[in-house]
């Protein structure tokens, strides 16, 4: 129990800090958070309320000036994303829909292609999961 708190305290934490791009370009790119270690905190069976929290960091850090956005790409946390945007969870999948916004608006289509044809697999996975 102690440590989901920590961990959902850590992604609101990192969030709030994501919003200063000075943070955002310097600090935070040096302490390599991204990737892997937040791609772990969306897992399926990682705590329900780290999973929420987890995927609103992912919101704030895949903006179109972060230097993170390509690395989260990269490490497979926009696919997740897709897939957390089917949750029956209401807040999970606000944040996975905002993630996906965020994501998807740049001045270039292909990272809104990219995410299109994730989002496409998550439902299609979705609903094949569903008939069984």
């Amino acid at each position: 129990m102690l440590f989901r708190s920590v961990r959902a305290a850590a992604c609101h934490s990192i969030r709030g800090l994501a919003r200063s791009v000075s943070v955002l370009r310097t600090s935070l790119v040096k302490e390599t958070i991204a990737g892997k270690a937040i791609y772990e905190l969306l897992r399926e069976d990682e705590d329900m309320v780290v999973k929420i929290m987890a995927a609103a960091l992912v919101s704030n850090l895949v903006l179109e000036f972060s230097p993170m956005k390509d690395v989260l790409i990269g490490q497979g946390c926009m696919e997740r994303i897709c897939a957390l945007a089917h949750s029956r969870e209401l807040l999970l999948k606000v944040n996975a829909l905002w993630a996906l916004k965020n994501g998807a608006f740049a001045p270039f289509a292909r990272e809104a292609v990219r995410l299109i044809s994730y989002l496409q697999r998550a439902t299609t996975a979705g609903r094949s999961s569903s008939a069984q």
